[in-house]
Order: C-alpha cells, then sequence, then structure tokens
C-alpha cells in the first residue's frame, strides 16, 4: 500500500503495513487528523479484487428494498434458419458448438449409437452442413464425407471442450458400452468386474457396463480411454451425461442421474478423469413443483463469465393411464433454468419452461433440450438437440415425419438478457444491498425505448443521497437501447468519488427493462463496513457473489 497523505504529520510505511492508524501522543487529547486516500489507495482496499465483472438479476438477493418491480426470466427467440439436421445420421448433429481457428469455421461434433463420430461445420454458426474430411480415414473406412472415426458401439453425450487439457486431449465424449461387448471382455478376462456375473449367467445383460472417454486433440482423430473409468463399482448411470470445468475448484464437474430410470439430477468431480469423487444428488422435484410428478433428465451446465448456469431436461411424464413401464416413459420436455455462483451449489430459477416448446409439428414440440451457448458482443446463441416426438413417442409418428424428426437448434438472447427487472405498472424503485466500488466506471446493459432509468447514490445506512449523486443530477437513461450504458452524473462522469466507501445505488424507472449492470463490486457485510470506516483492507474473497 503507498503512503497515506494526512492533513498533518506522515504515516510511517511499518504502520501502514500492520493497518495502523498514526499514533497521537500520549500527552495530547487532540483528536487524529482525518486521513484522505488517494483514488488508487481507495482501490487498493479491496483484497483479492476479481475486477470488473457483470451483475445479473438471477435472483432478488442484491436488493434490499423494491416497490413496484417485477423479476422476470426472458423468452429465448427462435431462429428457424438454423434449423439443422445431419443428413447421414438423420441426428441433431450435436448442440456443443466451437470455432475451430484453423479452418475458420464453426464445427459441432456427435458421436452415433454405433461409435461413429461425424463432423459439421458452418461459416456463421447458424447455417450448417457436413464437414468433408478426406485426410482422416475411420478404421473401417469412412460412411460418409464427414465421418471421421469409429471407435466401437456405445452411448455418448455432449462433446466436451476441456479448457485445461493438460492430458493433451480438449476433445472430450463421457462413453460407455454395456450388453454383448462388456460381457464377451468379461468372459476373456477374469480379472474383469464382470467376470463373475458373466461366468454365472452365460449371456450378456444389460447391467453389465463400463465407463470410460473418448478423447482427441483435434477433434477429428479419436481414441478410447478406459483408464478414464468415471462409473463406481456399483453404480453405473443411465445417459444423458456432461461436463463443464469450475475455475474456482479447480475440477472438472460431470452432471448426470443416479441411476437407470432415475430422473433427478447429480454430480460427481474429477482434477484427472481417473479418480472421480462420486456422485451426490443436487436436484429433485421439490414441494415447489405445482406441476403433477415432474421428472428431471439431465443438467448441461455452461459457465457464463463468473456464473454457472444449468439447463435441467424437464419432463412432463405425468399420465392418467397406469405405467405399463418400468418408468413413466411418454411425455414432453422442456428446460429450466438454474444457475450457480461457485459452481458447487446450484438454485433453481422460476418455475416455468425457459426455452418453452415450439407448437405441435414444428421441431422442437416434443422434445427440445438445450445444450450449450456462444457468446458474441451482442448475443447468447443456444443450441439444444430437440425432437418433434415426445420422448417414447417416436413409434407413433408418421413414417414421413422420422427423417426429420431430430433437429439442431438455435435460439437467442441480447447479451446479459437471462433475466431482467422491469415496473408492474408505471414508475418503480429499488434500492441495492451495501456495496463497495474499487473502479470508477460502472455500466449498466438496458432496454428502454419508450421508457427512462434514473439513479442515484446513497450512504450505506440508507439515510442521505451522497452528494452530486442524485437522481436530479444524474443523466438519466432514457428512449434508449444500450449493452453498456455508463452511469454519469452533471459533475460526476464517473464512481471515482465514491470508489472505496460504503454506498447503495437506487434505481427508479419506467418503460424500462434492466438487465445487468457491469462494474468491479463487492456487497459488503457488517465487518467490510466497520473495517472501510476506518481505512482498512478488507478481503473480497469470501461469498463475493
Amino acid at each position: 500500500m503507498a503512503t497515506k497523505r494526512l492533513e498533518r504529520g506522515k504515516l510511517k510505511k511499518t504502520e501502514l503495513k500492520m493497518g495502523k492508524k498514526p499514533a497521537r501522543s500520549h500527552a495530547s487529547n487532540e483528536p487524529r487528523a482525518p486521513i484522505v486516500l488517494s483514488l488508487k489507495e481507495r482501490a487498493a482496499l479491496g483484497v483479492g479484487r476479481k475486477g470488473r465483472r457483470t451483475m445479473l438479476f438471477l435472483d432478488l438477493w442484491r436488493l434490499d428494498h423494491m416497490s413496484n418491480i417485477a423479476h422476470c426470466q426472458s423468452v429465448p427467440e427462435y431462429h428457424p434458419e438454423a434449423d439443422y439436421t445431419d443428413p447421414h445420421t438423420l441426428n441433431s448433429g450435436g448442440g456443443v458448438i466451437h470455432f475451430h481457428k484453423p479452418s475458420g469455421l464453426w464445427r459441432r461434433i456427435m458421436v452415433t449409437s454405433e461409435g461413429k463420430v461425424f463432423v459439421n461445420e458452418s461459416e456463421d454458426g447458424i447455417r450448417w452442413r457436413p464437414s468433408p474430411q478426406p485426410g482422416v480415414i475411420p478404421e473401417g473406412g469412412k460412411d460418409a464425407p464427414h465421418h471421421v472415426a469409429t471407435v466401437g458401439r456405445g452411448i455418448a453425450s455432449s462433446l466436451y471442450l476441456d479448457p485445461v487439457a493438460d492430458d493433451g486431449f480438449p476433445f472430450k465424449f463421457i462413453y460407455r458400452q454395456d450388453n454383448e461387448q462388456v460381457y464377451e471382455r468379461a468372459m476373456k478376462d477374469k480379472r474383469h468386474p464382470w467376470h463373475r456375473a458373466a461366468d454365472q449367467v452365460g449371456r450378456a445383460r444389460p447391467y453389465m457396463k463400463e465407463e470410460m472417454m473418448l478423447c482427441s486433440p483435434d477433434g477429428l482423430h479419436w481414441e478410447m480411454r478406459r483408464d478414464y473409468a468415471w462409473g463406481q463399482p456399483q453404480w453405473h448411470p443411465e445417459e444423458p451425461y456432461f461436463l463443464f470445468f469450475n475455475p474456482f475448484t479447480k475440477k472438472h464437474t460431470m452432471t448426470c442421474r443416479p441411476g437407470w430410470g432415475d430422473r433427478r439430477v447429480c454430480i460427481q468431480t474429477t482434477e484427472d478423469f481417473k479418480t472421480w469423487s462420486g456422485p451426490r444428488l443436487e436436484f429433485q422435484p421439490d414441494a415447489n413443483d405445482t406441476d403433477e410428478l415432474p421428472e428431471y433428465y439431465a443438467m448441461p451446465v455452461v459457465q457464463y463469465g463468473h456464473y454457472f448456469l444449468g439447463f435441467i431436461w424437464h419432463c412432463h411424464f405425468s399420465s392418467a393411464a397406469q405405467p405399463t413401464f418400468g418408468v413413466r416413459f411418454e411425455g414432453p420436455t422442456d428446460s429450466l433454468l438454474t444457475y450457480s455462483f461457485d459452481g458447487v451449489r446450484f438454485f433453481r430459477g422460476k418455475r416455468k419452461p425457459f426455452i418453452p416448446n415450439n407448437p405441435p409439428g414444428q421441431p422442437g414440440c416434443g422434445q427440445l433440450r438445450p445444450e450449450g451457448i456462444v457468446v458474441n458482443d451482442k448475443e447468447i446463441r443456444i443450441y439444444s438437440n430437440s425432437t418433434r416426438a415426445i420422448h417414447g413417442g417416436e413409434a407413433h409418428m408418421p413414417d414421413a415425419l422420422k427423417p426429420v424428426n431430430k433437429v439442431g437448434l438455435m435460439h437467442t438472447l441480447r447479451k446479459d438478457g437471462w433475466t431482467y427487472l422491469t415496473t408492474k405498472g408505471d414508475w418503480g424503485y429499488f434500492t441495492t444491498k451495501k456495496l463497495v466500488f474499487f473502479d470508477g466506471q460502472m455500466t449498466l446493459n438496458a432496454m428502454a425505448p419508450l421508457g427512462e432509468i434514473h439513479y442515484q447514490l446513497l450512504d450505506w445506512k440508507a439515510r442521505e443521497i451522497i452528494p452530486g449523486f442524485s437522481f436530479e443530477d444524474c443523466i438519466p437513461f432514457k428512449n434508449a437501447d444500450a449493452l453498456a450504458h455508463p452511469l454519469q452524473w452533471k459533475n460526476h462522469p464517473s464512481l471515482d468519488a465514491v470508489v472505496g466507501r460504503g454506498v447503495r445505488l437506487q434505481i427508479r424507472m419506467r418503460g424500462a427493462r434492466l438487465y445487468a449492470f457491469h462494474a468491479d463490486y463487492h456487497f459488503m457485510d457488517a465487518q467490510d463496513m466497520w473495517m472501510l470506516d476506518d481505512h482498512l483492507p478488507i478481503d473480497t474473497t469470501w461469498f463475493d457473489y
């Protein structure tokens, strides 16, 4: 910390390091001189600062008061021009999209149940086509120009783009084999975990399963890694499976189901794909679910800034008829939005579909299951796999529709547009909890083509308006639409004057949607307030959501 300036006297560096105020003479009863800190010194009061971040309104925790304010979940816009069905596999092509820099094209990769890997490509991430790879010859030959590998029959889920890839494989699929393949290996190897059952039963059985991963250095050349055995001795869950990386815990996190026919969401983690934590339950329908007997099929997770967003595949399999199968089996699937601040503990959002099913007959009218996102400067693209048939209902489809049953879809949101605050009628107000800024720049993401947003700063006790930062002094956001509009006042083009000081932000608006703020901020507890009042540094690393 730099040396602080005082109205009189100088502070010793040793006292600064200990966070001490200048000692006064025991012989003097004079009050201590007030400490005046520079902007740089006030910014440095935040230990463990994370820099400018996006403040989303996924819930209302950040508010201490509101009046006539509604908290809403956005509805992504469907883009039928991006519908895609792989012409060879008649599948969606995969819901995880990535940009391939060498070719300058977007790619999506999928694995069929026959263990064959196919690659599709796009110039804009919207219009897709098979990606011919004449120089890549799979074992057994090519089924199509975009067929790049054959790895053995099995079940794979979404592509995992490993951001760490310290094993040299940035492309991965969670994979599982069962029945005949496992039975044959078990019979040949007395050390195989299924050898005893295979020898006793004498035939392949569905419970004979092996878990492994498919790995690739480039998305084209694939190998099976049996040492990446993600299952447990008595735990072999049903697909689908998904992975995401948690930079806070430095672990790869898998979301899956507890077992076969068990439609809930559980999580397990690993650092090296060889040693796994084992599953723990994350979600099951609770008392706030008003639908009749809902179930959760899966939960892909994506990272958005410092947030983690999950898409629960929400099954509506209830029926007036008695079950005729081991589980309830037929019905539509949509999605619910979940979120996490640390990638460990997830919360559910609104009890309403995040992306509703399309109207009858259209792609996604039966099942619409988001998997991945791509974020650019203006929008969020959400990619899903979908079917026209309901789950378990393909047998009831007309033959003419079966080739176009599975379709990859794309929806969009404005950047930061997952949720928003608006008013229930005319004017609305809200006041945030106590917070401190460590940088003078703050912007908002809002839409108010026929409305306006005013803003002011209060002291942390919410008793007084900070001079120069009132509603009357602000330059309002009016009749505008912006992703990053700076908050400014007539005599204060930034927040520099309040950096390092506990404040509250108050908003007054009408005819507007407020999606997010962007700033270097920290929400304070009482300990933080007391320490900042004495110009002492505070730790912002814990629970700084």
